[in-house]
């Protein structure tokens, strides 16, 4: 692509244009519009934003009057704030990326044809009501805005052609990814894991969770370890590119439901947008439960287990009913995989697969509850340790992971029995068997050495 102008590639009726940066002041969720009454078609009306009344402009309309209006409730579509004295700004449909497009009337962006806009053109026949540019009278409570003048502090990293920033408070340190040890059969966006200094860290591609193209750089790199108060994990991106403060003025917020909750903010560094990763996310990705897929893999830390406090369990069915297990005891859960028969083994025993080299033997919970064994698109394998060894026990389907008060777990006095406890889920009002993990073991396994 020939050398011009930084553009912002937008997206107006499924065609896709071309705008300046240098014309964009910011751009942000649309608020409430006010229609003004006789204006012109591209005029959607008006809002109040910084204490300004600004004029609305709808973007296919402006395009053409015929054309349908943006549909502003749909949360793809955005407003850009033009920066321009008319004082208006623009809906879009969907706003695409930032990069540097030859300022031409049509161009080629990642095979597709991106037509250029001309604002001043655009805009030279609408007329912009007066009464738009006089400014709204602050309230005399000036005082409480000064609360929201703090500024945080971020790293901006830069994942393919996009820039992001994550908060320096669940930042870690930097490092270069090391040799992973790849995890057979996990989410797209999980590469492994790595060691650093005597720990290891589960490593997830960001630039797979925004389904985002890889640099042709891989030599820049990064593993971004994040953590709270629940663990840590190795974030990587193609590239570090700062630590800046940006002020709370700075920064427009997103509405909770954009991109299922990935980002809550974005703002601007001259011609850069850049996005903040939402606490949601990172939670998300540092937590288990985000690792769980009906089609992949659950990679399960314990490190933050107090017995003194809750205690966790996961919860799947067998035959349309819901038992549970101690997620202390299960470190991980796979897609299913048949197992391979094993010679002159007892009727519990499904037979062995192989996981990262691993001969892990299969049990059948469905034979241990006299149910008839169903393998179906949602059936997993949940790994579990008993007696210092792992083996895996078949199951329908994974319900969730849930917290239980000691005070709701009730243990079975007979040790030699398949429940150990009774578990009570009150929001739910219901109760849950837990599977004893030692008796199947012991029933299954007692023979065979693996």
């Amino acid at each position: 692509m020939a050398d011009g102008a930084q553009s912002l590639v937008i997206s107006l009726d499924s065609t896709l244009y071309a705008l300046e940066s240098a014309h964009i002041k910011n751009i942000v969720l649309t608020p409430e519009i006010t229609p003004i009454p006789l204006a012109p078609l591209a005029i959607r009306g008006v809002c109040i934003l910084e204490g300004q009344l600004i004029a609305v402009i709808d973007g296919n309309r402006l395009l053409d009057e015929s054309n349908s209006s943006v549909d502003t409730s749909n949360e793809t579509s955005k407003m850009l704030i033009i920066n321009d004295e008319k004082n208006f700004a623009l809906v879009v449909d969907k706003v695409l990326t930032i990069t540097k497009t030859p300022k031409q009337k049509l161009f080629q962006y990642k095979n597709e044809t991106v037509q250029y806009l001309f604002l001043e053109k655009l805009m030279s026949s609408v007329q912009i009501p007066s009464f738009i540019k006089t400014p709204i009278k602050r309230s005399e409570k000036k005082e409480e805005k000064v609360e929201n003048n703090g500024t945080d502090r971020y790293l901006i990293c830069k994942l393919g052609e996009e820039l992001f920033a994550i908060p320096i408070t669940n930042m870690q340190e930097i490092a270069h990814p090391q040799k992973l040890s790849k995890i057979a059969k996990s989410k797209k966006e999980i590469l492994g894991f790595f060691r650093l200094r005597e720990r290891s860290y589960l490593c997830i591609d960001l630039r797979l969770v925004f389904e985002i193209e890889k640099s042709r750089s891989p030599r820049d790199e990064r593993a971004v370890i994040v953590s709270n108060e629940r663990g840590s994990v190795a974030l990587i991106v193609d590239a570090i590119i700062d630590i800046e403060d940006f002020s709370h003025k700075e920064v427009e917020t997103i509405s909770k439901h954009f991109e299922d909750k990935k980002i809550e903010g974005v703002f601007r560094r001259g011609q850069k947008l850049i996005s903040i990763l939402s606490k949601e996310l990172l939670g998300s990705l540092i937590g288990k439960e985000s690792l769980l897929d009906d089609e992949r893999t659950l990679i399960l830390d314990h490190s933050l287990h107090d017995q003194t406090k809750s205690q966790e369990f996961i919860i799947f069915t067998i035959n349309n009913k819901a038992y549970c297990l101690a997620l202390e005891s299960v470190p991980e859960i796979v897609e299913y995989i048949a197992p391979t028969k094993v010679p002159q083994s007892n009727q519990y025993l499904l037979g062995a697969i192989n996981l990262r080299g691993e001969i892990t033997p299969i049990i059948s919970l469905h034979k241990f509850l006299q149910t008839a064994e169903q393998v179906g698109e949602k059936s997993k394998i949940i790994l579990c340790s008993s007696e210092n060894e792992q083996f895996g026990v078949v199951v329908d389907s994974i319900e969730e992971v849930v917290k239980i008060e000691p005070s709701n777990i009730e243990k079975n006095s007979d040790k030699e029995s398949l429940i150990s406890h009774s578990v009570v889920l009150e929001k739910q009002a219901r109760v849950l068997l837990q599977i004893s993990l030692a008796y199947i073991h012991k029933g299954a396994l007692w023979q065979k050495k693996f």
